[in-house]
């Protein structure tokens, strides 16, 4: 792994459903009994995540990381992916669309929030 993000979560079973039907492979469970922290580390290609959930997660209101906007992942087909998501009913911000950087994007949003765009770059 290469590098990790990490956010906070409040319900660890539907966000680590949710980033399975990203791709990403749960790749270890850890609890920190002092401060009430459990953690899922999850992994895709050389993308690390850790999904942290704490007690007070739960009235967890999002706001935007001034530095730190969404996460962006590279997918072998944004259509087909995004066509999965929606039988799904997972919230599409913004749909399919041409980029200047990448071929498509499109941008959904996590169950706590958080927006992650999806790309191809050869579509």
């Amino acid at each position: 792994m290469k590098f990790h993000y990490a956010i906070p979560i409040k319900d660890l079973a539907i966000s680590e459903k949710f980033y399975q039907k990203l791709g990403f492979e749960k790749t270890g469970v850890w609890k920190h009994p002092e401060k009430e922290l459990t953690g899922i580390n999850m992994l895709r290609n050389n993308c690390g995540l850790e999904l942290v959930y704490h007690p007070s997660n739960a009235d967890l209101v999002r706001s935007l990381n001034p530095f730190i906007s969404h996460l962006g992942l590279e997918v072998d087909d944004v259509s087909e992916l995004l066509d999965k998501l929606k039988s799904d009913k997972i919230e599409i911000v913004v749909p399919l669309s041409r980029g200047v950087t990448v071929k498509r994007y499109a941008f959904i949003k996590d169950p706590d929030g958080n927006y992650i765009e999806l790309f191809d770059l050869d579509k």
